[in-house]
């Protein structure tokens, strides 16, 4: 008995070693740029699994497999060989599948974005998948010797666990939300950041300088400054003075009107980028289609997504190029920038226009009218705001 005790922790041992050098090998591998995907005749022919249906149930059996494998290593007696058996399975079924379903996301067919978001939830999956390797190991050696207390080695478990278990949740997720979920998500974050560029902006528009407070300096009580604790306030003053000399943006003078008028415009037009992001969501991006394989036989031209999101992606950060022209008075790179913005802006709202079929629909007028706007307020400040396609 104890012969067959010690030879089943060497397969262990072993059996982790190479379970852990074959995750590693599939996280470089995944790291790489994707491969040249099939040719388009050979997809139909040989009808390949929907990859999300792959995710999906890859997903849930490694969820299910890393709960018993969980229970094994908490509970006594430590049982090697069955904790052997799920380790085959998780390294030669499950988590191939799920490279499968990877390969058949190619950026060609679904998308950068898409293509690039299952890439990272497989990789963090894999993750944590080799920091519960480690846990395995731990009972492994706690089981010839203790190394941990059995509390430690409880509270390890459960919580790798627990982790692995929401990167399965994330990929179990993608069957729910499919193309057209991941990509919302994604250009809801870009639509925030493009919201923080513009309150940032509106709130340096209402701020004034200390400067232009001056006249009621005569008013101010000057019994209070003399003696220790005026001379101990007036030191951290020049403290906190040195450290804005450094830090603080500054503040746009009243008497600068032609900045002004140029920042009142300017907030106008970044509030029609930000509308122009709820009807991209509402309109195109929650109804792309989902390219499989029956959906091939309609032309889906993913690269037109592609512009578009690297579009929505790249507003956010030319706004905060703007903002930095605001902030050095430089009027004629904050005209110069806020072009550049508007027809960023201009060519994602019309490189749909479209439907994704082909025909004209509600989101088609609404845009029309919304360049329309835009087109207005480059030339004047007064503005009707657009309301939401009905």
């Amino acid at each position: 008995m104890a012969a067959t005790t010690k030879t089943d922790k060497l397969a262990l041992d072993l059996t982790l070693k190479s379970t852990l050098s074959l995750f590693v090998q599939f996280e470089t591998t995944l790291s790489a740029p994707p491969s040249t995907p099939p040719p388009a005749s050979s997809i139909v022919d040989t009808a390949p699994p929907e990859p999300l249906d792959l995710f999906q149930d890859a997903a849930t059996l490694t969820r299910a497999h890393t709960t018993k494998l969980s229970l094994l290593i908490l509970n006594k007696p430590f049982t090697p060989s069955a904790i052997c058996t799920i380790l085959r399975e998780l390294s030669t079924n499950t988590i191939p599948a799920m490279l499968s379903g990877v390969e058949l996301t190619h950026p060609t067919i679904w998308g950068n974005t898409f293509h690039t978001e299952v890439k990272a939830r497989v990789t963090r999956l894999l993750r944590e998948l080799r920091n519960m390797l480690g846990e395995v190991s731990a009972a492994a050696a706690q089981s010839t010797g203790t190394t941990i207390g059995q509390a430690d080695k409880q509270r390890d478990s459960l919580s790798s666990t627990g982790v692995v278990w929401e990167a399965c949740d994330a990929l179990i997720q993608l069957k729910k939300i499919g193309l057209a979920g991941v990509v919302v998500q994604k250009v809801r974050q870009y639509h925030e950041l493009l919201e923080d560029a513009i309150a940032e902006l509106r709130e340096w528009s209402e701020e004034t300088s200390d400067d232009e407070d001056d006249e009621d300096a005569d008013d101010v009580d000057t019994t209070s400054l003399t003696g220790p604790k005026a001379k101990k306030d007036r030191t951290q003053e020049d403290a906190v003075a040195i450290d804005d000399l450094f830090t603080a943006t500054p503040h746009l003078p009243r008497s600068n009107t032609s900045l002004r008028s140029l920042l009142s415009n300017a907030l106008k037009r970044l509030s029609l980028y930000a509308l122009l992001y709820k009807a991209l969501i509402k309109r195109r991006l929650e109804t792309i289609p989902t390219p499989t394989k029956k959906d091939m036989t309609v032309e889906f031209d993913i690269s037109t997504l592609n512009r578009l999101l690297e579009a929505l992606a790249s507003l956010p950060e030319e706004v905060d190029e703007l903002a930095s022209f605001f902030y050095d008075m430089d009027e004629q790179g904050v005209q110069e920038q806020l072009t550049k913005c508007s027809e960023l802006a201009t060519d994602a709202g019309t490189l749909v226009e479209m439907s994704w079929e082909g025909t004209e629909d509600a989101y088609t007028n609404w845009v029309r009218k919304w360049v329309d706007l835009l087109g207005r307020a480059e030339e004047q400040d007064g503005m009707k705001k657009a309301g939401d396609p009905q």
